[in-house]
């Protein structure tokens, strides 16, 4: 794990909307992998069109239950000659690596703290929202956003690491709230700083890790670019599989806790999210972590609407 490159003068200096190539744009977006349906729907030799970035493609099953996307062309012109794009299941959710010719797929999204483990997962909320998924993800690293929306009595502060081309994570690092006896009746179940762990792939999922110590919860967020900058998402819940009928039980009351810590961060901002109008342009010292996922996100290869080519 290295640290972040160091601040994008440039790019602080000139924050406005009209300034990136990817971040928060409706015509680009970066390359990577992108959540399309979920698996349950797609069935064997029963093909589905879906619409994806602003083009539409045909993913199929066959008998032994892969997965192919291919362009959708009907009525078709050019037999033979559709354009195939890798797919991969996860989560309960089937997804499609969208890159610049000759790139290989990167990593599907995960927790990294969970790794290649296998999870219990439940498909929890599908939703729309009016902004950029860009925009969305920001509001989990806005100190300003939870002290006035949800109150916490905390000073978020990151400790913000790169863990691929394509993964930023941030940690906090705060151990204040002293004054707050929720803070204080909590502490004891934290050897160091609240738990709260946010990782960011190809700037548009993110995933979230919190709790005590002893058991932690996971969400991920998966979101997709819409038509003029919307946002179409699909929550999950997730816990590491755990063996017997106890551990079977055992995972259902955490997915069900899972589920209310994303109800409580979640009241509240789907008016912040359908009615922001983002346009950074003075960043406060508070703002450090906003500023290096902009960076991130506009240094991912970047792709176009529709036509998914090199831009």
């Amino acid at each position: 794990m290295e640290a972040i490159r160091p601040l994008d003068n440039n790019l602080v200096s000139n924050l406005g909307r009209s300034s990136y190539r990817i971040f928060n744009q409706a015509n680009r977006f970066a390359q990577g992998w992108y959540w399309v349906m979920r698996s349950q729907i797609l069935k064997a030799n029963q093909p589905q069109q879906i619409q994806l970035l602003g083009r539409s493609l045909k993913l199929s099953r066959d008998r032994t239950g892969g997965v192919t996307a291919t362009d959708h062309l009907w009525p078709l012109k050019q037999p033979g000659n559709n354009n195939t794009y890798p797919a991969a299941e996860r989560y309960g959710l089937i997804w499609v690596w969208v890159g610049i010719e000759s790139s290989k797929p990167g990593n599907l999204p995960h927790v990294p703290e969970l790794g290649r483990r296998d999870c219990d997962a439940i498909l929890s909320n599908r939703f729309d929202r009016k902004c950029h998924p860009n925009v969305l993800l920001i509001n989990a690293i806005d100190a300003h956003h939870f002290n006035s929306v949800h109150n916490l009595p905390l000073e978020i502060r990151f400790d913000t690491r790169t863990l691929s081309n394509s993964a930023l994570q941030f940690n906090n690092m705060t151990r204040g709230g002293d004054a707050s006896r929720f803070v204080r009746l909590i502490r004891p179940l934290y050897k160091n700083e609240v738990t709260y762990r946010l990782c960011y792939w190809y700037g548009n999922t993110g995933t979230v890790t919190l709790g005590p110590d002893f058991l932690h919860f996971y969400l991920m967020f998966a979101l997709r670019p819409g038509a003029g900058g919307t946002t179409e998402g699909q929550m999950i819940l997730l816990t590491p599989k755990r063996q017997g009928l106890f551990g079977w039980l055992f995972n259902r009351i955490v997915l069900s806790i899972t589920q209310l810590v994303a109800s409580y961060f979640a009241k509240g901002d789907r008016h912040v999210f359908d009615s922001i109008k983002f346009d950074f342009k003075v960043p406060l010292a508070a703002d450090r972590s906003i500023v290096q996922f902009i960076q991130h996100v506009e240094q991912q290869p970047a792709l176009t609407w529709k036509t998914w080519r090199s831009s």
